[in-house]
């Protein structure tokens, strides 16, 4: 058996793969329909979707064989993932690289192999879609375009879990963060603030919803609120905005925003801090150090 193949980019390439958190996860169906639509297109007893790491391939489904992992020193998608087409083999036995593996010469007694990679939006082979005979074989070209196809499925649907588990740690984020969290309009409107603008304002989020925003803007910064809207219409990012919003007893906190417009949807996203006892302590602080400078100017006789 020859030594296995290591991609040129095999660190970005792991780190890419790590970073889609979808190693050691759970059966998922979506997957497994693949392989059994793999199996049946390309009339083979085996399909896999395989992802191969520093030492193994790791099976995130598996049709027809029924253990979840193997040696990366035995994996053929080790060589799958070298390319960005179909990697075939038509009889293992037959091939020097293969002839004396233990998967070919034991069970499950490979002779015919055949995988996409599984290429992501980035470029990175993240493993592969293969197909697996006990007998020699050959796809027809028609099997080859269907698997190919697949394979884009299978990538897509590891990008898409990815956003999916980074959306539910947003809406972990958003719903528990103490932070003033929100998605809004340029017409001033919030689409959806997070609980933390009831428990800073006391607001409720019904009313906060149907209530233009610039009716909780101190007046003073009502002019300056319309510029930065203006400047997120032009798709520019405001960062640390500050601005008196009003609280349902009829005070006003002082917010820092850090806000940055999705031109395609209008949308705006932001997060905001209340900075109140802040700008608080260093009002004090001018008006102490504003004292002592009077004092030291009008005490020089005396000093």
């Amino acid at each position: 058996m020859k030594t296995q193949p290591i991609p040129s980019n095999e660190n970005d390439r792991l780190r890419a793969l790590k970073n889609y958190e979808i190693l050691d996860s759970g059966d998922d169906r979506e997957f497994d329909r693949i392989t059994q639509s793999a199996s049946l297109i390309c009339d083979v007893p085996i399909s896999l979707v395989s992802l191969v790491d520093e030492k193994r391939q790791w099976f995130k489904s598996a049709t027809g064989l029924n253990v979840k992992e193997t040696s990366r020193d035995l994996a053929f998608c080790g060589h799958t993932i070298m390319d960005d087409t179909i990697f075939e083999i038509e009889d293992a036995t037959k091939d020097v690289r293969f002839k004396d593996n233990t998967l070919v010469t034991a069970d499950p007694n490979i002779r015919f192999y055949a995988g996409y990679p599984l290429i992501d939006h980035h470029g990175y082979a993240l493993g592969s879609l293969c197909v697996i005979d006990r007998k020699p074989k050959v796809l027809s070209a028609k099997q080859k375009k269907i698997l190919k196809l697949l394979a884009g499925e299978v990538t897509s649907l590891i990008v898409e879990r990815r956003l999916k588990e980074e959306l539910r740690n947003f809406e972990k984020l958003f719903q528990f963060s103490n932070d003033l969290v929100f998605v809004g309009g340029l017409d001033g409107y919030f689409k959806k603030v997070n609980p933390a603008f009831t428990k800073t304002f006391g607001w409720s989020e019904e009313y906060l919803l149907k209530t233009s925003s610039f009716e909780f803007y101190h007046p003073d910064d009502i002019e300056k609120t319309k510029n930065e809207l203006e400047k997120l219409g032009s798709g520019s990012k405001t960062i640390n905005f500050l601005q008196r919003f009003k609280t349902s007893d009829g005070d006003y906190k002082t917010i820092e925003w850090t806000s940055t417009p999705e031109p395609e949807s209008g949308n705006v996203y932001g997060i905001g801090r209340d900075v109140s006892e802040l700008q608080l302590k260093e009002q004090q602080l001018a008006e102490s150090e504003e004292k002592l400078r009077v004092f030291f100017e009008n005490s020089q006789g005396l000093m």
